[in-house]
């Protein structure tokens, strides 16, 4: 009874891997059988919740080899609830060396093997179908520009090899929460492709809450924005709903409040005018995108709403939005998760890096954007998980060019 009074705490705070599932089956709480009939049958979302109704059988051992497991895995919070003194005696005797167990395994339509592996926050490892498990990470080389592109309706940018600053933070390693491996591979092809396009990067990793908060205080305030033509901000790390980054010290950051209130025209005045990119690779819930099928119908939708001006009353002083010239743009929509693979990165980092480093000579930045969230369509993983990336405007009202190896006069 004690699993069955927990479970929900349970699901929130285990990172349900396949190597978490290989050893309750090791263990016998669990068999092989049992697990792909609830993958098979069931919502992946409720997979976590069957898995430990699974394991609540009788037996003075079950509770004690699935704290065992859970604490092997990591899952400190979890075991906790279950024994707290196991948990402090594991402690006190040095923690556990983590056992070398072989992951589930599961076979694509055309016979390939496919591993893959969950996390608490919803941050999925998995391979593209038609990829190799151990396919590399690809290399970032940008498609030089040759033309400049001028009008009222394009961000200006102005001579120098410089565009602007940009700014990773990637959180790979938490206190209890797992790992995200593949996360150093994102930071590369980050690394490699903002400099490509004239950025000056700078990189930070596992950072805690005030760390976070103090680095985005003084990149805000940095007088170097002055003399750049634009700013991006990248965070890789685990999320939550309601627009949550976790820390490396496993506490939150707000998005809105905490990460893109510093760069708004009244807090960020060396930005003022200049294009703001954000880019979040971090789960935003734990549902799974399951997808649909495809009926091969397009559609065009309509608005009703009349158009209308609206004047500034006589004498009225000019002023600019607080909140101006931003584009942030999500791994994934509210309430679902993100997917990683351990050898090739997010699919969201990934797919970005291929669109801008083939489109960015001569495509806009929004448009570029359409395009990561199509891609990621083509993508899915072995257990037919799907991914929906999305982003927002906030007075984004021309298009951005990087121009990547362009003089411009």
């Amino acid at each position: 009874m004690l699993i069955t009074w927990n479970i929900p705490f349970l699901v929130k705070h285990t990172n349900v891997t396949e190597i978490f599932l290989s050893r309750l089956i090791e263990e016998g709480l669990t068999t092989h059988e049992a697990i792909e009939n609830h993958k098979s049958k069931h919502k992946c979302s409720k997979f976590p919740y069957l898995v430990f109704q699974e394991v609540d059988k009788e037996g003075k051992d079950v509770i004690e080899k699935l704290v065992d497991i859970l604490m092997e895995t990591g899952n400190f919070a979890a075991a906790r609830v279950l024994s707290p003194t196991r948990v402090k005696e594991h402690k006190n005797e040095g923690g556990y060396k983590k056992k070398e167990v072989p992951l589930l395994s599961r076979l694509t339509e055309n016979g390939d093997p496919c591993i893959e592996e969950v996390c608490t926050d919803g941050c999925v490892s998995s391979k593209k179908s038609s990829e190799e498990p151990d396919d590399p990470p690809f290399s970032i080389k940008v498609v030089p520009a040759t033309k400049l592109f001028k009008g009222e309706n394009i961000y200006r940018i102005s001579s120098g090899s410089v565009r602007g600053q940009a700014l990773i933070i990637n959180n790979e390693n938490f206190q209890e929460l797992s790992s995200r491996r593949g996360s150093q591979v994102d930071v590369a092809n980050l690394f490699s492709l903002f400099t490509q396009l004239g950025f000056q990067v700078n990189v930070k990793e596992d950072l805690k809450r005030s760390e976070t908060l103090n680095l985005l205080i003084n990149f805000s305030e940095n007088k170097v924005h002055e003399s750049g033509d634009m700013m991006i901000l990248v965070v890789l790390s685990h999320g939550q709903e309601g627009g949550k980054i976790i820390t490396h010290d496993e506490k939150h950051v707000d998005i809105n409040q905490d990460i893109l209130r510093h760069f708004n025209n009244e807090n960020c005045p060396s930005l003022r005018g200049k294009p703001k990119l954000f880019i979040f690779q971090a789960c935003k819930g734990d549902e799974w995108d399951m997808g649909v099928q495809s009926r091969g119908l397009s559609c065009k939708t309509e608005t009703d709403a009349k158009p209308f001006d609206i004047e500034s009353p006589p004498g009225s002083p000019l002023k600019d939005p607080t909140w101006e010239d931003m584009v942030i743009s999500y791994a994934t929509i509210p309430g679902y998760v993100s997917w990683r693979s351990p050898i090739r990165g997010s699919w969201f980092i990934e797919t970005l890096s291929a669109v801008f480093m083939k489109q960015s000579h001569d495509t806009n930045l929004r448009d570029m954007l359409d395009l990561v969230c199509l891609e990621l369509k083509q993508r899915e993983s072995t257990q037919g998980g799907k991914q929906s990336s999305m982003y927002e405007v906030r007075g984004f009202h021309k298009k951005l060019f990087f121009y990547p190896s362009l003089q411009i006069p």
